[in-house]
C-alpha cells in the first residue's frame, strides 16, 4: 500500500511540476534570411495567394519546439508572419496589432495578469495569431467568410519583479486566460530577431 501511495504521489509530482514549468519555460530563437528558391514550394504558392503589395522576406527559424520558416511582410502598414512547418505546411499567421485591436474584457485579464506577475511592466510588441485549416485561415484572411479559426495573443513585455527586469513573451487565449509564458533569452547572435 506504501509502494502505492509513493507511486502516486511521485506521478503527481512531475505532473505539477510539468504543468508549473510552461508557465516558465525559456525563450530562445534563431532566425536567419533564406532566399525564396530554398523554401517550399506549398509555402510559397499560399503566400501568393494572399496578393501582398510588398516584398516578402523569408526566414529560417530554430526554435526550442523545432525548425520553421517564416514569411515576413508590411501590407496596408501593418505587419505581418506566416510560420510554416519546414514542408509548406501553414503554422500560424501573427498580425501586429494594438491593444485597441483586442475587447475591453480580454485586455482587461491580461492587464490582471501582468499586475500580478509584475510590479510594473511595458508592452513590447501585441501579435494576434491565427490558426486553422490552411483554407479557413486563408479565406479569413482575404474577408471571404468568417471561419471559426483560433485565436490567440502573443505579448512581449518588459516586466520587473523581484527578480529583476526581464523581457518576456506570454500566449493569451481569445478571451484572455494565460497559456504559456516565456523568458526571452537572449545570444550573442546578428541573427536573432525577438
Amino acid at each position: 500500500m506504501k509502494a502505492l501511495l509513493r507511486f502516486t504521489f511521485t506521478i503527481l509530482f512531475f505532473v505539477t511540476i510539468g504543468t508549473l514549468s510552461s508557465y516558465g519555460q525559456n525563450k530562445f530563437e534563431r532566425e536567419y534570411r533564406i532566399k525564396e528558391k530554398d523554401v517550399p514550394a506549398k509555402a510559397v504558392d499560399f503566400i501568393s495567394l494572399l496578393k501582398f503589395d510588398s516584398n516578402i522576406k523569408w526566414y529560417a527559424e530554430e526554435s526550442s519546439q523545432g525548425k520553421s520558416i517564416e514569411a515576413k511582410t508590411k501590407f496596408k502598414s501593418v505587419k505581418y508572419s506566416i510560420e510554416f512547418d519546414t514542408n509548406g505546411n501553414l503554422q500560424d499567421v501573427e498580425i501586429e496589432i494594438s491593444t485597441e485591436d483586442i475587447s475591453k474584457d480580454t485586455y482587461s485579464k491580461i492587464q490582471n495578469t501582468f499586475s500580478s506577475d509584475f510590479s510594473k511592466f511595458k508592452i513590447i510588441k501585441i501579435q494576434k495569431q491565427l490558426s486553422g485549416s490552411e483554407k479557413k485561415v486563408l479565406d479569413h484572411l482575404l474577408k471571404e467568410t468568417n471561419n471559426v479559426i483560433t485565436i490567440k495573443y502573443e505579448i512581449v513585455v518588459k516586466g520587473k519583479s523581484n527578480k529583476g527586469k526581464n523581457l518576456y513573451e506570454y500566449t493569451f487565449t481569445n478571451s484572455g486566460a494565460l497559456e504559456k509564458r516565456e523568458k526571452i533569452i537572449f545570444k550573442n547572435s546578428d541573427h536573432l530577431e525577438y
